[in-house]
């Protein structure tokens, strides 16, 4: 009898929406390829540089790295300053020659020519564009190579939302000078809070009915917010047959949502929960396909 009930339940509950998201109103949208690609950043005022110097068994090795450090500030001031005037070719002057540019997910663009033509495509449809760059590190791993990590942040618009995302930039020093060799765009990682909020849809009352049964849901979100969770209650054949809880939570180890349903007869269940393909318009999943 259970079998049937909690099949009863599942198919439901997936009609009831639980397997189907709608995509959340007023989502981020992505950003256009190489918006952020080349963005190492202009710290703040005053602000400490977090990625210290190699440091070398001398005060002449300690200062050489110092003054790489600030070229490779320098280069960045001066990415920040062409990225704001609306200067494509002088942002590719920055690069190496064959340098390129990666975006968050791998389509590349190479050389200085196809670079400058990439930003002034952009500067083309977004004329009024400017950025912002937060260094977190920079990391020598020889004499000429050094790796800077950080976030841009682009604002196509005056009266547009500001859109952020985490970089990679590798220099390569050709000549005495510091030049970008691979700009990289790093993939957003999915975290608990984020994930949740694109099944914020759910919380509130939910009835499903058939001619056999009649399934209530509830959810709200838990107090510390790291959880949606919900009741249901069970009617077949008008008669009240089942009840239970269910709690829905970000796994940090399977980077992936799961659940954990409770029923009133003692039964339980585990579920994994996967997004499918983004919705274009607002960039979250269009449906949720969950393994129970």
């Amino acid at each position: 009898m259970r079998s049937i009930i909690l099949f009863v339940v599942v198919a439901l509950l997936c009609a009831a929406g639980l397997l189907l998201a709608e995509p959340r109103q007023g989502a981020k949208p992505a950003a256009p390829a190489g918006s952020t690609a080349a963005a190492p950043a202009r710290p703040a005022a005053g602000q400490p540089a977090k990625g210290s110097a190699t440091s070398g068994s001398s005060a002449g090795q300690t200062t050489k790295r110092e003054d790489d450090e600030k070229a490779i500030r320098d280069v960045v001031a001066r990415l920040v300053k062409a990225y704001n005037g609306g200067d494509a070719d002088a942002i590719a002057s920055l690069f190496t020659i064959d340098g390129e540019m990666i975006d968050d997910e791998g389509a590349r663009v190479q050389g200085r020519q196809a670079i400058a033509q990439d930003f002034a495509a952009i500067f083309q449809e977004h004329p009024k564009a400017k950025i912002e760059i937060a260094i977190d590190t920079i990391r020598f791993l020889g004499p000429t190579l050094a790796i800077e990590e950080g976030t841009s942040t682009v604002t196509y618009d005056p009266d547009a939302a500001a859109e952020s995302g985490r970089y990679q930039v590798t220099y390569a020093k050709q000549d005495g000078k510091w030049l970008t060799g691979i700009a990289r765009e790093l993939p957003e990682e999915m975290t608990g809070d984020k994930a949740l909020e694109q099944l914020a849809w759910l919380v509130g009352n939910w009835i499903d009915e058939s001619p056999q049964a009649w399934v209530k849901t509830s959810y709200q979100w838990s107090d510390d917010h790291h959880f949606l969770v919900g009741s249901f209650s069970v009617r077949i054949a008008g008669r009240p047959a089942i009840e239970g809880v269910h709690r829905i939570g970000w796994d940090p180890l399977a980077k992936t949502v799961r659940s954990w349903m409770f029923d009133s007869e003692g039964g339980f269940g585990e579920s994994l929960w996967t997004a499918g393909e983004d919705d274009p318009a607002t960039g979250v999943p269009r449906q949720w396909i969950v393994k129970m």
